[in-house]
């Protein structure tokens, strides 16, 4: 696996390689958390290329329906801690730093020459804690992991 800066949640920082789901969190063991998958691709904007997110606001609205209809204690964090995470994740892989224009295409490239046409966005709502038990008080929060990826179909 590839040692990425990942978000265990808004705000916070660590490399994938260094951080996991506790063993027995709810997550893991009752399956008691959500996800959404979203893109982010290089575009051209005026004489440059910046990193664009594609449709951020549906994705947490329907992350928002799904943590209420489930009835998870999480946080409600504001859209915007959620975007300034994920393009803060962005910088601290560089990835920002290398969109190329390859022919027509734009792409991202990473460190070690590889390029790729996306950067995939996985939202997870998960629980950090070691609880078993379904009358235990779980909490939640919301990690954020991010991969260049190559075309998804």
């Amino acid at each position: 696996m590839q040692d990425f800066y990942m978000s265990p949640e808004p705000g916070k920082f660590a490399r994938m390689s260094k951080w996991g789901v506790p063993a027995l969190s709810p997550t893991v063991n009752y399956g008691m958390g959500l996800f959404e998958g979203m893109s982010i691709i290089a575009r051209k904007k005026g004489s440059g290329y910046r990193l664009s997110l594609f449709h951020p606001m549906l994705n947490y609205e329907r992350i928002k329906f799904g943590v209420d209809e489930l009835g998870l204690n999480a946080p409600a964090y504001p859209m915007e801690n959620h975007i300034k995470t994920i393009f803060q994740i962005c910088a601290l892989n560089k990835w920002n730093k290398k969109i190329e224009l390859n022919g027509k295409e734009i792409s991202i490239g990473r460190a070690s020459g590889e390029k790729y046409a996306r950067i995939y966005v996985r939202p997870v709502v998960y629980s950090p804690t070691n609880l078993i038990g379904l009358g235990a008080k779980m909490d939640f929060t919301i990690m954020h992991a991010l991969l260049p990826f190559g075309q998804y179909l």
